[in-house]
């Protein structure tokens, strides 16, 4: 989450605010966790969403412009059904 950009974004139109928690980087680690409500139907869709990371002074992202790991998605995305 130390880069210029955060750790995780929201592509387009966000959620509501009652539907997922806020993204955290768990300490001590190199995770990021979000919690999901995902109770009844107000809260299904789709959303889209980026991750940025820095590892070693070299920034990474699901974005297709900055640098990428080998086979990773560029437009990974939560489903609630």
């Amino acid at each position: 989450m130390n880069a210029p950009n955060p750790g995780f974004a929201w592509v387009g139109t966000a959620p509501n605010a009652d539907i997922f928690g806020t993204p955290t980087v768990v300490p001590g680690s190199k995770q990021i966790t979000l919690s999901d409500l995902n109770n009844s139907s107000s809260t299904t869709g789709t959303w889209i969403y980026r991750l940025y990371a820095t590892i070693g002074g070299q920034e990474y992202s699901t974005l297709t412009t900055l640098r990428r790991p080998t086979a990773t998605t560029t437009d990974p995305c939560i489903k609630n059904n």
